[in-house]
């Protein structure tokens, strides 16, 4: 009768020479070489076909700028309603108003503030990596407060307009050289009292005209320009008690900017006035809408579904923010009042999250922080995060001070996903990839692969090689473009004769 069983002996007898086989192939074979050839690239576009251009697109990472007593602090957005990093700049003494475009020509975002004790407008011109080393100072009337630009001499570079509230020349005019700087100061209308001012078309004859709120004087008052830096004709309009801040859209749909203006009054209620353009510049239907105390900070956008343009303002003394949702006739019915903090001042407004729908952002003078809120699509809004600026923040602005891609590196299976999450394209995109460790550590394989272009929110899928041997392994990414700071992640596994398994 034949035994059953198999002696343990003759199991070893007949494994040893297999397993001896395995390692002799784990052992030679990592030191032959793999070329980079044997990674495989796919491109995945999960967007609409980029310009392939440095340029904002829909995917911005939008920015913000506050307005401190001494000093602006810029806060640099993550693209998920929080913020990445913050940074600090002086600035003259006092409240100050802010605006942000292009002064030099260069494609990136610059910031000019005013300072109402020391009398300045300070130029911040931005170095295209969203740092400003580049600061100028010019002095223009006592006390000025709003600031707006726009070309008012028609020679396509963009100048600078402010109003004060002490001095008696109180509508100056910085005219831009198109590379950053600003000529000496221009005073274009006297009187005094002056707390904003905003940049618009308001007759439809393709030039810039003022509209400038005058606070003792309860005026609104708007000079027509002609192209040429001359501002020919003035009207005069009452707007009811203590004039603050101004916003300028068509709120009724009929092609002209219209104008809605903070009314301050800190003890009993404030209001928002709205005046309805007659397409002219003519502001002759004008409506009242009560609000809350001290009402002052004011901004206008679509914060639902409907694509009329709706007013946001702040409630100084009150602590809250109060939404006015718009009829589509430039009528407005009270929303959604919600309470911020101690002292709220400026706001503006932008998509931080990237959701498609509005948000804003608040600076609380009281508390030295800002607060974002993020839309719900219909009206309302919901505090985020609150972080942080310089003493008594003042006005806030948004923009994309920073654009430029921004990679990632993630693993799937045994594919390396480079990603672009920024907001501009990436050049000569370069990824390595180094692979070590098997047994001894024989295994120490190096990879490169170089793209053109990696577009906004395009993937980049490389497949590991084949590589022979085992053990453990570590397996290092580094992922560099000519126009941004280069990334690494790294991830370890084990390798069983050409098998690679990670662990994730």
């Amino acid at each position: 009768m034949k035994n059953k069983y198999i002696h343990t002996s003759n199991i070893r007898k007949n494994i040893i020479p297999y397993i001896s086989i395995v390692l002799i192939f784990c052992l030679i074979l990592p030191i032959s070489t793999t070329t980079a050839s044997q990674m495989i690239i796919t491109n995945v576009n999960n967007s609409a076909p980029p310009t392939h251009q440095t340029s904002y697109t829909t995917n911005d990472k939008e920015d913000l700028i506050v307005t401190g007593y001494a000093d602006i602090t810029i806060l640099f957005g993550d693209g998920n309603g929080g913020i990445s990093q913050t940074q600090g700049y002086p600035k003259g003494d006092g409240q100050a108003d802010v605006v942000t475009m292009d002064f030099d020509t260069d494609n990136d975002i610059d910031i000019a503030v005013t300072s109402y004790w020391d009398a300045l407008v300070t130029v911040y011109l931005n170095d295209g990596s969203g740092a400003f080393t580049d600061i100028s100072e010019y002095p223009v009337g006592d006390g000025v407060t709003g600031i707006d630009t726009g070309d008012f001499n028609e020679d396509h570079n963009l100048d600078i307009v402010v109003c004060a509230h002490e001095d008696t020349d109180s509508i100056t005019i910085l005219y831009g050289d198109g590379t950053g700087g600003f000529g000496t100061p221009t005073n274009l209308f006297p009187g005094f009292g002056f707390t904003d001012i905003t940049a618009k078309d308001f007759n439809n004859d393709n030039h810039i005209d003022l509209a400038v709120t005058q606070f003792y004087g309860q005026q609104l008052f708007v000079l027509f320009g002609d192209g040429t830096g001359t501002f020919y004709d003035i009207d005069i309009y009452p707007i009811g008690i203590n004039p603050y801040q101004l916003t300028s859209a068509d709120f009724n749909n009929d092609n002209a900017y219209d104008i809605a203006i903070t009314n301050y009054d800190q003890m009993s209620q404030g209001s928002m006035y709205v005046l309805l353009n007659d397409g002219t510049g003519g502001f002759l239907t004008q409506t009242n809408y009560p609000a809350s105390l001290g009402p002052l900070g004011i901004v206008s956008d679509s914060f639902d579904t409907d694509t009329y343009i709706d007013i946001a303002i702040t409630n100084f003394i009150d602590g809250t923010i109060l939404i006015f949702k718009n009829d589509g006739s430039g009528g407005f019915t009270p929303g959604q009042e919600l309470f911020v903090g101690a002292g709220p001042e400026g706001i503006t407004t932008a998509d931080f999250d990237r959701d498609g729908i509005q948000d804003l952002a608040i600076s609380i003078s009281y508390e030295d922080i800002i607060c974002i809120l993020l839309g719900t699509g219909a009206g309302t809004f919901f505090p985020h995060s609150y972080h942080t600026v310089g003493p008594v923040p003042y006005a806030i602005a948004t923009a994309n001070l920073n654009p430029g891609p921004e990679l990632t590196i993630a693993f799937s299976g045994k594919n390396i996903i480079v990603k672009n999450i920024g907001d501009a394209d990436a050049y000569n995109v370069t990824v390595l990839c180094n692979i070590t460790g098997g047994i001894f550590g024989l295994i120490n394989k190096h990879f490169t692969f170089s793209s053109g272009i990696l577009e906004v929110n395009q993937e980049m899928i490389i497949t590991l090689p084949m590589i022979f041997g085992l053990g453990p392994l570590d397996i290092y990414i580094q992922v560099a473009a000519d126009n941004c700071n280069p990334v690494n992640a790294s991830i370890s596994g084990f390798i069983f004769i050409f098998f690679i398994f990670l662990h994730t």
